[in-house]
């Protein structure tokens, strides 16, 4: 049996941003016309309490206002994937997705239609960044990615599969998939071939 965006055994999407207003609308409006379970919450204590809850989340798109805060740094990662929602898009935050602090950014002018489709790819263990966004911050070097993100361009450029990277990494086969998808975008190339040139030409 085919997994809905809304089946409960996922959990829910859990939009957090103290602008009630605006997550409550847009939770409402993704529980209506998409059948994605979307529930706001509207303080960082509330969010506290439903992590203390135990209670499983498929995805925490939470406003960066709230980043910093004592709930974000203490743990709220653990297993739950958490995107960014902002203002504006911006160089600083295409940057959190590329380096792997979060697994996408969208911001609250998004249309209803491209947040939805987001919201799938990132429950789906995707990671999204609209591809202009993705070219803001300048490409890193090597040495400036994440050690996880490095040693796949590594073993990429080595000629390792997508197999091989999950078992020498011990890394699930959708985290694999991400992050080359990321390399990817960030490199500016369209596939493994011209990634693993660009990767031994020295990016």
């Amino acid at each position: 049996m085919m997994e809905t965006e809304s089946d409960p055994a996922r959990g829910p999407v859990l939009i957090v941003s103290p602008e009630a207003t605006v997550v409550e609308a847009l939770a409402a409006c993704l529980n209506d016309a998409y059948g994605i379970n979307a529930q706001p919450v509207c303080s960082a204590a509330d969010l506290g309490r439903r992590i203390e809850s135990r209670r499983r989340a498929g995805l925490i798109l939470i406003d960066s206002q709230f980043l910093g805060t004592d709930t974000l740094d203490g743990g709220l990662m653990g297993e739950t994937p958490v995107a960014l929602l902002t203002d504006h898009a911006d160089a600083e935050t295409s940057a959190a997705v590329l380096d792997g602090r979060f697994c996408g950014a969208l911001t609250k002018a998004t249309p209803l239609r491209t947040a939805a489709a987001a919201i799938r790819l990132m429950l789906g263990g995707d990671v999204y960044l609209r591809e202009n966004d993705a070219r803001a911050p300048a490409v890193p070097g090597k040495t400036a990615m994440s050690e996880r993100r490095s040693a796949i361009g590594a073993l990429i450029a080595a000629g390792r599969s997508n197999r091989q990277i999950q078992e020498e990494l011990s890394l699930s086969a959708s985290l694999v998939a991400a992050e080359i998808r990321v390399l990817l975008r960030l490199f500016g190339v369209r596939n493994r071939t011209e990634l693993a040139m660009r990767w031994r030409d020295g990016a």
